[in-house]
């Protein structure tokens, strides 16, 4: 009896830690590449993010734009790296620095707040960010890219 009883309080703990991974990883999923309103973008290819995000130039249609990273959200800012970039903080903090110093340029601009970012983003006309879906349908001045 003492038995089953321990071993449903086993089961309910895994089951609620089952649950939070869950929620967590369904936040991670979902990000959206976004721009200033009414700029003209064309869709990007994972390659062309991923460099866009390491600092080189890549140019979209004829504009040349400037990627801004947004960690005002640490679970987007951590799906970005998995799901965009393919790899861990450490690691693209560390390819950042090895390509600044290697090739000269200047990092990505990097915003904690989400309204310093949503201000650059729509004076801008040039800068793309990624946000979840419900921060771009409730911010007015961006429209979703990709």
């Amino acid at each position: 009896m003492e038995r089953t009883a321990a071993v449903n309080k086993i089961l309910v703990v895994v089951l609620m830690t089952c649950c939070c991974a869950a929620s967590y990883a369904s936040e991670i999923h979902h990000a959206v590449l976004v721009a200033a309103a009414g700029t003209p973008v064309e869709k990007f290819t994972s390659k062309e993010l991923r460099l866009l995000y390491l600092g080189y130039p890549v140019t979209n249609g004829k504009r040349r734009f400037e990627p801004l990273i947004n960690q005002s959200n640490k679970s987007t800012y951590q799906g970005f790296l998995q799901k965009v970039m393919f790899m861990s903080e450490q690691s693209y903090n560390r390819k950042l620095v090895t390509r600044v110093f290697r090739h000269g340029g200047e990092r990505p601009s990097s915003y904690q707040q989400r309204a310093p970012l949503i201000s650059e983003l729509i004076q801008n006309t040039n800068a793309i960010t990624f946000t979840t879906p419900e921060v771009a349908a409730s911010t007015e001045g961006i429209q979703v890219v990709q």
